[in-house]
């Protein structure tokens, strides 16, 4: 599933939602064409292994230091749900 974001200050967010291998089923809990506000659930993936990839522009967001370290040396980071992986610039 791909969802744009249309932000007022930091312009479109893509949100790419992968369920990898062995994810049981994946359930959206917003409404497509509808304003959501920060932090509200979109979707969940029911299981485990599940993939999400965001695309914005280099000045909206400063990632955190692991993030970048990692991915620097070709490492995933594993991220919690809720946890805060960047901050807005």
């Amino acid at each position: 599933m791909v969802c744009i974001l249309k932000t007022e200050n930091k312009g479109e967010i893509f949100i790419l939602l992968f369920g990898a291998t062995m994810v049981a089923s994946k359930h959206s809990t917003f409404t497509a064409e509808t304003k959501v506000e920060k932090g509200q659930e979109m979707r969940y993936f029911a299981f485990d292994g599940s993939i999400i990839v965001l695309l914005f522009g280099s000045k909206a967001f400063k990632l955190n230091s692991d993030l970048v370290q990692n991915t620097k040396k070709n490492l995933a980071t594993y991220v919690k749900t809720g946890e805060q992986i960047g901050t807005e610039i």
